[in-house]
């Protein structure tokens, strides 16, 4: 039960557990020390506190609102997130596995690749253009996998069993559990083929 320890105006209701200073006091008097950790990690506790913001009780129960519905938010963003960095790293295993079926179901209908070479081809041209190249990619080794809403920009330094590596930076785009969309930036052979300090001329990037 809620104690009044004084005559002026109760605000409407206050929230259950919450320790008031203007005289309000709840059935519980000390709020737990992971209560009081999340309440000041989302503002609650000084709002519980302000005299002002206990006059309109309404903001308070939008604000407690919002507390509760900011963690929920938070894994389902996570969620999504690990799953968009999985589907990418899928992709790139399914190569070195020389697994054509499962790649196809992570390519969607209306897929596009975009290269140096290549200008927005479709699907049916990726697989003719791209997929005979997992004959002879051994691994990957991922530099960055970093997530950006439904992209994820990776950098790998693939291997072949051709005994070279090579080091490229590619963007996914990811919807509805499926990639739409790559770019590709070539990067360079490793080791690189100029001198530390040095660069290579026009045309002897080619050779």
């Amino acid at each position: 039960m809620i104690t009044v320890a004084s005559s002026a105006e109760v605000p409407r209701r206050a929230k259950p557990n919450a320790i008031v200073d203007t005289g309000i006091v709840s059935n519980s008097h000390e709020l737990a020390s992971d209560q009081v950790e999340a309440k000041n990690h989302c503002g609650c506790k000084e709002l519980y506190r302000s005299d002002s913001v206990l006059r309109n009780s309404r903001q308070v129960d939008r604000q407690w609102e919002n507390c509760n519905q900011e963690p929920k938010l938070a894994k389902e963003k996570m969620a999504k997130t690990d799953d968009a960095v999985a589907i990418a790293r899928a992709a790139y295993e399914a190569y070195v596995a020389k697994d054509r079926a499962a790649i196809e179901k992570l390519i969607a209908d209306d897929f596009h690749f975009t290269s140096p070479l290549d200008n927005r081809i479709n699907r049916a041209t990726y697989f003719a253009r791209c997929w005979p190249n997992s004959t002879w990619i051994e691994d990957f080794d991922y530099i960055n996998l970093v997530p950006d809403g439904d992209r994820v920009f990776v950098t790998y330094e693939g291997h072949s069993s051709k005994g070279k590596v090579f080091r490229n930076t590619e963007i996914l785009t990811i919807h509805n559990g499926q990639i739409v969309a790559v770019e590709v930036y070539f990067g360079w052979s490793i080791p690189h083929k100029a001198e530390p300090g040095g660069f290579l001329s026009d045309g002897e990037d080619k050779a």
